[in-house]
């Protein structure tokens, strides 16, 4: 299947069926991410009325515009399973965002799992904000995991949560395996002196890299 882009309306008769016919595939994108969802009623309003740019965010001439859930919008905080339908739009070839805003919501360990554990196949994604939403160890072993194989991400924030050691020494040794990330902002979570030594450690004769 060829890359589908946002297509402006010119007038043109060839173009208006173009870009009525990405909608359709963008509009069934969504849908089949929430038919997956194991409680489609707990998904948030503003995940399910998604629309076709917010879909198609990086592609096309829309490539410098982040695709963003910031919770000061809405009273309502994004849950694990809005967490679920982003990882499976992440995972879909047709989206081709570069950076994903979700942070200080409530994702949790579930949610930011799926959306990390799409990137084992996502080839796109570059910028990846996950801080502040209660995220544990569990997160930080899925997230090693996902380092080790992810050729693509280059920035990601885990900053604002709950990670432990088990979680650093996890990271640590994803980081010896992954030539890809510049950036690691992993600040203000439980980390011991140990921790924080086991990542350093791991960053150290990287050139250019940021370790926050």
């Amino acid at each position: 299947m060829g890359e589908s882009k946002p297509i402006v309306d010119d007038g043109n008769e060839e173009t208006i069926k173009n870009s009525e016919n990405s909608k359709s595939l963008s509009e069934g994108f969504l849908k089949e991410a929430i038919k997956l969802s194991p409680k489609p009623d707990r998904i948030n309003d503003k995940v399910k009325s998604l629309s076709y740019e917010d879909l198609y965010a990086f592609s096309g001439d829309l490539d410098n515009l982040p695709l963003r859930f910031p919770p000061w919008k809405s009273v309502t905080y994004l849950n694990e399973y809005d967490g679920m339908i982003i990882g499976n739009l992440v995972s879909h070839p047709e989206l081709k965002w570069k950076k994903l805003c979700v942070q200080f919501n409530n994702l949790g360990d579930a949610g930011a799992s799926a959306i990390l554990t799409a990137l084992h196949v996502n080839t796109n994604l570059e910028l990846l904000f996950l801080e502040g939403n209660q995220l544990t160890d569990t997160t930080a072993i899925v997230c090693a995991e996902m380092l080790k194989v992810n050729k693509s991400l280059k920035k990601i924030h885990l900053d604002f949560n709950r990670l432990t050691d088990v979680g650093a020494e996890a990271i640590a040794e994803s980081l010896k395996e992954n030539s890809t990330l510049d950036l690691l902002d992993i600040s203000f979570n439980k980390f011991t002196n140990r921790g924080k030594t086991l990542l350093r450690e791991a960053v150290k004769g990287k050139k250019g890299f940021s370790l926050w």
